[in-house]
């Protein structure tokens, strides 16, 4: 699938044994508004998801529903400011309790807000699908993602010190930034 390649997204990797729901249903319980057919005949929805304009796409892997949200790079550049300061002041906050919610309602294994453009890309999505499935946390750490939630049983996994990375405890897992403080987002 190609899209314009200046969207990031949110990705959220749900176990099929968890939902059935179609890409509609998905983004209703995501919050997304304005959901409505996307005009340029893909399967993909237009919508407005942490008050950005978005595109939502659902398929289903071998083990998991996928539901990506594409945003626009400049909506996410434009609220990150100069100077971050704690995750509370962040001008992304609205993005953070968004995924945070997202998360709580949809029940993914794991989710990631992908910050970097060449992330962006369908095939790298798909091929994170094993590493789900394999709970390697070391690797979905390694990849730097902004922001990855990994739900509670799955987090028992995590070996690595996190320290050097901001973290917020959610009601069913953690959200692991990819860094700390300045350098929370890359």
């Amino acid at each position: 699938m190609s899209l314009d390649p200046k969207r990031l997204a949110a990705v959220f990797f749900i176990p099929h044994q968890r939902t059935k729901a179609s890409l509609m249903e998905l983004l209703e319980k995501a919050d997304a508004t304005q959901i409505s057919p996307a005009t340029d005949n893909t399967q993909m929805v237009d919508c407005v998801w942490a008050g950005w304009n978005c595109k939502g796409y659902a398929e289903d892997l071998s083990d998991y529903r996928v539901l990506y949200i594409y945003f626009w790079q400049s909506d996410f550049l434009a609220n990150l400011g100069d100077n971050i300061k704690p995750i509370e002041q962040d001008g992304l906050y609205k993005l953070v309790k968004t995924f945070e919610s997202t998360c709580t309602k949809l029940v993914p294994e794991v989710a990631f807000i992908i910050t970097h453009l060449w992330q962006a890309n369908i095939d790298f999505v798909r091929n994170r699908e094993r590493m789900i499935r394999t709970k390697d946390t070391e690797g979905l750490l390694s990849e730097y993602f902004g922001a990855l939630y990994i739900e509670d049983e799955i987090c028992k996994f995590i070996t690595r010190d996190l320290q050097n990375r901001d973290t917020l405890k959610t009601n069913s897992g953690v959200i692991i930034f990819a860094g700390k403080d300045d350098s929370r987002w890359f």
